[in-house]
């Protein structure tokens, strides 16, 4: 993947919609209805009043992208489910803050429509809410997938004073699931390992 430096390129790839409230300001993409623009408006990265403000997202596309995405599963969907590459539709709202909340649609072209509202809280709390209409004849079986994806490994590994630095994930069926948990090194020798 070729990455630009340039935040306002990046941020350019596609439509958003601004996020601000008393502690956040950022954007999300219409373009697969990411939140993947946001920083802390009280806090900075150093102890300097002019110092940058701490960045929670970085979008695709800028090295070490980190973003959470929202998206939908489902076998033998004629017309497709939302994705990655889905062009959502702004509704309702314009800025999203703690008063407005935005809604984002998308249809599938056969006789799926899903309805995506977005709200957030005074501090740091989003809530995604998904609907989907059936206007279709077909029974249709479907799974919502959501989840926070980082690109790379991140230059300061090793670094911070946490527990646990890579990914986790719960993966099982029927039931029976485990939590996995991932070190960045270890993820770094085989970065297409699978779990189930």
């Amino acid at each position: 993947m070729v990455f630009v430096t340039d935040r306002t390129q990046a941020l350019g790839a596609g439509p958003r919609v601004r996020i601000q409230t008393p502690t956040l300001t950022g954007s999300l993409a219409l373009t697969g209805s990411r939140i993947d623009d946001l920083f802390l408006t009280k806090y900075r990265e150093t102890i300097d009043k002019d110092s940058p403000a701490v960045e929670l997202f970085r979008p695709e596309g800028m090295r070490h992208a980190f973003f959470a995405q929202f998206a939908w599963g489902g076998p033998n969907i004629p017309g497709g489910v939302p994705n990655v590459t889905t062009p959502w539709q702004l509704t309702q709202g314009s800025v999203l803050t703690p008063t407005t909340p935005v809604t984002l649609v998308w249809d599938n072209g056969q006789g799926l429509r899903f309805t995506r509202r977005i709200s957030i809280d005074n501090e740091y709390m989003f809530t995604v809410s998904d609907t989907v209409a059936n206007f279709s004849p077909r029974t249709v079986t479907l799974s919502a997938v959501s989840g926070i994806q980082r690109q790379g490994i991140p230059d300061d590994l090793g670094k911070n004073h946490v527990l646990h630095e890579g990914a986790i994930g719960t993966f099982g069926a029927d039931g029976k699931y485990a939590t996995t948990q991932l070190k960045y090194g270890a993820w770094a020798k085989k970065p297409n390992e699978e779990h189930s």
